[in-house]
């Protein structure tokens, strides 16, 4: 049993990404197309990741957890694809292997369709050439079988493709042709939207076929096994895509595909979730969307347009852990929407504390009486609006735009992060907690692990202590034999014991550390905190003195 320092890096790096944990997210909802829309939700995007940091998912994170684009052109595709040809030819293998690898990844991220099969067969098989001339014959072969598994009936080109590639290809044909069929069922609401299996078109919905999947290769790792196995599935219908569905078959699936909800998602520019006009479908696909991203907590920003070039800001907090209830939301006016931006700092404040400063308007629940007055605005409250209003602001009086009623979480209490003011520093009439509070925690957690260790490689040490004192017992000496066991033995307890001493030092200063941010957390003591260690060869100590 030993322990080296490697354990203590693996413990800071758990400790480090446990704090990065994201729980927030923010989109858009309304017309997706919409420049104003997609600008404000990019800048909020922006105020509200200078304020909460790490727990803000990132656009590149949040478009990887739903679809994963390429950020090329298919054009572009297309010259890279002819540059790993020209490689190919110039018998430049390995470096055409290297770029033919990323190639077919980017190329499986186009959007579906018969552009992005032509290019994604080819690029499969211009890399089964390649492996071919690299003396790789099973990964040459598993390239082309990817093809016939799709298409069985798939063409190759005689022109473009040689006489012993043709032989090749037409012996994997027959080999796909006998591996053991799993059934693939796709269904979808509504039906009747079509089926691309790898961007290839085969059928409409509800659909079902007999797929090829390949036996298992001795040689063949589980990973390489599951990657011959899987197909991305994508369906559409008037315009609506859902998200690539990747199925690995080991047994027969069975694939529904919500097109209603899939369908409102875009993530080419900004993420953003269509509406069409019914309230009801806005936030229950706002809900699903939340649980997809394994948020806690999602900003949900709109945009209702009104005469004369002014338009509302409309910010929901979607409460995704516990009950996918709204738990506030409030409206902001801007009369010049190019200076939307500058507006967006206490709308980001606002979804954060539920406090309304300034300009920013609580919306209440339609059944409310009345619209809320200049004089509520400015004290941060909100007078009820009249019943059954719409949910468009109002074109004569341009009274904020009415929501739906909102439904207080029915599980644990809503965390409130304090209020932050335009500079990102909690203000003290909200709360006193400061950066130092999850700073304290995370530097207190790296600490108990840091003591976990020292006290892991405290007892191995003693372990090999007393095994090594054991050959000097009753006066006794080791023999000229296991001499080298006993200095080996020797040297591994000193290292286990310089390794207690740095987790027991490292660990105490760290928990000290941790305990004094948090104990210094809001108003500053009069009297500093004293920390003083206390250390000999075998034992530590910590003294602190707190105010």
């Amino acid at each position: 049993m030993r322990v080296s320092w490697q354990w203590l890096v693996v413990g800071i790096l758990i400790a480090g990404g446990a704090s990065a944990q994201s729980r927030w997210a923010v989109v858009g909802s309304g017309n997706c197309s919409d420049p104003d829309l997609l600008n404000n939700v990019r800048q909020l995007w922006n105020e509200m990741r200078s304020r909460v940091g790490n727990k803000l998912l990132t656009e590149e994170k949040l478009r990887e957890k739903l679809a994963p684009a390429t950020t090329r052109t298919p054009e572009e595709l297309s010259r890279q694809f002819q540059a790993v040809q020209m490689l190919f030819y110039q018998n430049k293998l390995d470096e055409a292997e290297e770029q033919v690898r990323g190639l077919v990844v980017e190329v499986s991220r186009l959007p579906a369709g018969k552009e992005r099969w032509k290019l994604q067969t080819d690029t499969h098989l211009l890399r089964a050439m390649i492996l071919r001339e690299l003396k790789h014959d099973e990964l040459a072969n598993q390239e082309m079988a990817w093809v016939l598994r799709r298409d069985p009936n798939y063409p190759l080109d005689k022109r473009q493709y040689s006489g012993q590639t043709h032989e090749r290809f037409e012996r994997v044909r027959k080999q796909v042709a006998q591996e053991k069929r799993i059934r693939l069922e796709v269904k979808s609401q509504p039906s009747g939207a079509d089926v691309f299996l790898d961007s290839l078109l085969v059928g409409k919905t509800p659909f079902q076929v007999d797929l090829p999947v390949a036996s298992a290769s001795a040689n063949a790792s589980q990973e390489n096994e599951a990657s011959e196995n899987r197909y991305q599935v994508v369906v559409m219908k008037d315009g609506a895509t859902s998200m690539p569905h990747l199925v690995t078959l080991k047994a027969p699936v069975s694939l529904y595909v919500d097109l209603q909800f899939e369908g409102a998602i875009h993530t080419e520019r900004t993420p953003c979730l269509s509406y069409e006009g019914d309230e009801k479908t806005r936030w229950s696909n706002a809900q699903k969307l939340a649980t997809l991203l394994e948020v806690e907590q999602m900003a949900v920003l709109r945009v209702e347009h009104q005469n004369q070039g002014s338009l509302w800001l409309v910010a929901s907090v979607l409460e995704a852990k516990h009950s996918s209830a709204r738990t506030r939301e409030g409206s902001l006016k801007v009369t010049d929407p190019s200076r939307a931006s500058e507006e967006l700092g206490g709308v980001a404040d606002f979804i954060l504390t539920g406090l309304s400063r300034g300009s920013i308007t609580t919306t209440v629940p339609s059944s409310a009486e009345d619209a809320p007055s200049e004089s509520s605005k400015a004290a941060g409250t909100a007078t009820p609006a009249k019943p059954g209003a719409g949910s468009a602001p109002s074109r004569s009086t341009g009274t904020p735009p009415a929501a739906a009623p909102v439904r207080p979480p029915s599980g644990p209490a809503t965390e409130v992060i304090p209020a932050l003011n335009r500079q990102g520093i909690a203000n003290p009439e909200a709360s006193n907690r400061t950066w130092r509070t999850p700073v304290g925690l995370g530097v207190a957690g790296v600490g108990l692990v840091g003591v976990g260790i020292g006290v892991f490689a405290q007892l191995n040490a003693s372990h090999l202590w007393e095994q090594f004192n054991g050959y000097y017992a009753n006066g006794t000496a080791p023999s000229q034999l296991s001499l080298p066991t006993v200095v080996q033995m020797r040297q591994s307890a000193q290292t286990a014991q310089g390794v207690a001493m740095t987790g027991f030092i490292a660990g105490g200063v760290a928990l000290v550390g941790g305990a004094a941010l948090l104990l210094l957390d809001g108003a500053p003591p009069s009297t500093p905190v004293a920390v003083r260690l206390v250390a000999s060869p075998t034992s530590l100590g910590v003294n602190v003195r707190f105010p």
